[in-house]
């Protein structure tokens, strides 16, 4: 997809940057791979439940190489790359406290969202960079009984959603 972004842009890396094209899923990628995404602003975008419902079938499906490359999010976040996370619905899960569980611990507690598998440590980010990939103040806000930011990463299950304010137009 790099290499198709490349000829669409004549390799022009600043026009690629402003146009900011999008790698979806993003999933498995080399260390080059990550470096040419920051390089040129290609955005990856990331399903943060992936991590954690595919983990028993990583080795198996990847093999170990593969595998030890599958959900490079720390990896990506450290390069420097542009990344968003979304829930890929109805696949997984669409309410984002679960993902943000995922992305944070590699699990969640919450009721109805408890998998037998933890997400590999490659697919977990600090709390602050977790919640800035799944918010966006023009998409509106979600008010939360405490901030995801702000509690023990193994809390983030105990918060509960207040209510909804949709973005003006």
């Amino acid at each position: 997809m790099l290499d198709a972004y490349s000829l669409a842009f004549d390799d022009d890396a600043a026009a690629i940057a402003a146009a900011a094209p999008r790698i979806e899923h993003a999933s498995v990628l080399s260390a080059e791979l990550i470096d040419r995404m920051a390089d040129t602003g290609v955005v990856a975008c990331i399903q943060p439940s992936f991590a954690v419902t595919d983990a028993a079938e990583l080795g198996p499906a990847l093999g170990p190489e593969r595998a030890a490359r599958a959900y490079p999010w720390a990896q990506l976040a450290q390069a420097g790359v542009a990344m968003l996370a979304g829930t890929d619905y109805p696949i997984e899960v669409l309410e984002p406290l679960p993902s943000l569980a995922r992305l944070v611990r590699g699990e969640s507690r919450r009721p109805g969202f408890v998998t037998t598998s933890s997400a590999p440590a490659q697919a977990r980010l600090p709390a602050h960079i977790a919640f800035a990939l799944m918010t966006d103040p023009a998409a509106g806000q979600t008010l939360l009984s405490a901030d995801p930011r702000a509690v023990p990463a193994d809390a983030i299950d105990d918060i509960e959603v207040l209510g909804t304010r949709p973005a003006p137009f």
